[in-house]
């Protein structure tokens, strides 16, 4: 006989939990009591709810329980104190969590999927494809681990610029943010979170109504259409033209700059002609330039973070016994094209930026030395736990 499967109270809100109490027979004032339980209090033992009677916990460890993440490894970089953190999921699934030390504090990189659907040439995480979501609960729970893990120094700032695109699982982002700002919650200021996108339309049209005033930054990588439509697979149905607009649009509501986020790729994306381009841009909202170097996507010992597919131009036709093709498109880019500009290249193109632009900065690796710099999080590692698990 199987044994019915509890419902997890974290990730839920306080109009489910509402909900919940109602089909108990319980008032709805002890939502909010188990709301602050949950979130405010972090307890997760029903039998330590003092302001519940044993009936109604009894009934709440019969049909409920608060489960969190796991957080199975850490690495930390000697270099400049980032810890990563591979974190198991309730299915088995792993996802990966940065906290990085900024002027004395930390801030957290929080993953909103496993995996990507976007598919970017550039990044680790894009190579590995798409599992699935995150859960409300599963991106709260990143953020409650990451607190315990910080200790006295917190957490100040949160980034979803981990695994995944935020705006894919839009639903679930909102109501993570919408949970852990409440008074009666975690209580962190939505102001305090920055949504990373690769730029969205329609999903950014979305997020607009719902009047957040989380920080946004957007995954630019390129100023020129036709150059980030060969970075960025989305870049063709979300052109620049549109997407200026909605940005700016977010911004308005949110009463804050867009930061763009531009990744430097040597004789790709730090040329002149993309300083130009990207100069322009910047006069058409309120926004910050942030430039980050291209970081390897290779793991520590010097081997591929994620499976790198290669399509030869012309194979097909090869195997046909056919001569290829000429095209009139721009063979598209491997991560074999790819590699980090020098410093000279850097300062020529931040020099240029500014102070054409009104803010520009340049953000240095963190993490390189445990592959958890900006476009290398892949969650590996679980196969060596579990034999080593073993062994002992």
């Amino acid at each position: 006989m199987s044994i019915p499967s509890r419902t997890n109270l974290f990730g839920m809100s306080l109009a489910k939990m509402e909900m919940l109490m109602a089909e108990l027979g319980e008032k709805p004032f002890r939502a909010k009591q188990l709301f602050q339980w949950v979130y405010q209090k972090e307890i997760c033992d029903f039998a330590r709810m003092s302001s519940f009677n044993k009936p109604l916990r009894d009934k709440l460890q019969a049909k409920c329980e608060i489960l969190l993440p796991e957080v199975v490894k850490e690495q930390r970089d000697p270099d400049d104190g980032t810890r990563k953190f591979l974190v198991k999921l309730h299915d088995g699934n792993l996802i990966e969590m940065v906290l990085i030390p900024v002027h004395g504090r930390l801030a957290l990189c929080m993953s909103s999927q496993v995996g990507c659907t976007i598919g970017c040439k550039f990044c680790a995480t894009g190579l590995l494809g798409f599992k699935r979501n995150l859960t409300t609960g599963e991106m709260l729970g990143q953020l409650v681990l990451a607190r315990r893990l910080a200790g006295e120094t917190g957490v100040a700032n949160i980034v979803l610029m981990g695994m995944g695109e935020p705006l894919l699982n839009l639903q679930n982002v909102i109501h993570m943010i919408e949970t852990a700002s409440s008074e009666l919650g975690i209580s962190i200021s939505a102001r305090k979170f920055t949504i990373s996108t690769v730029g969205l339309v329609k999903q950014l049209r979305e997020l607009t109504k719902y009047k957040l005033k989380s920080g946004l930054a957007l995954s630019l990588h390129a100023p020129i259409q036709q150059l980030r439509e060969r970075l960025v697979p989305s870049a063709k149905a979300n052109p620049l033209d549109e997407l200026i607009p909605a940005c700016r649009d977010y911004i308005a509501q949110a009463g804050d700059r867009v930061t763009l986020e531009y990744i430097m790729i040597a004789g790709i994306t730090d040329t002149m002609e993309c300083a130009k381009a990207l100069a322009d841009l910047t006069r058409k909202l309120p926004c910050k330039v942030n430039l980050i170097t291209y970081n390897p996507i290779i793991d520590d010992q010097g081997m591929p973070l994620a499976p790198i597919k290669v399509v030869k131009h012309g194979r097909l036709a090869a195997l046909r016994g056919e001569a290829p093709k000429k095209s009139t498109k721009l063979k598209p880019f491997t991560p074999h094209d790819f590699k980090a500009p020098t410093m000279e290249a850097i300062d020529r193109f931040r020099d240029y930026l500014y102070p054409r632009c009104p803010a520009v900065t340049f953000r240095k690796a963190k993490g390189l030395k445990i592959a958890a710099a900006c476009g290398q999080l892949v969650a590996k590692g679980l196969e060596e736990i579990q034999v080593k698990r073993k062994s002992d």
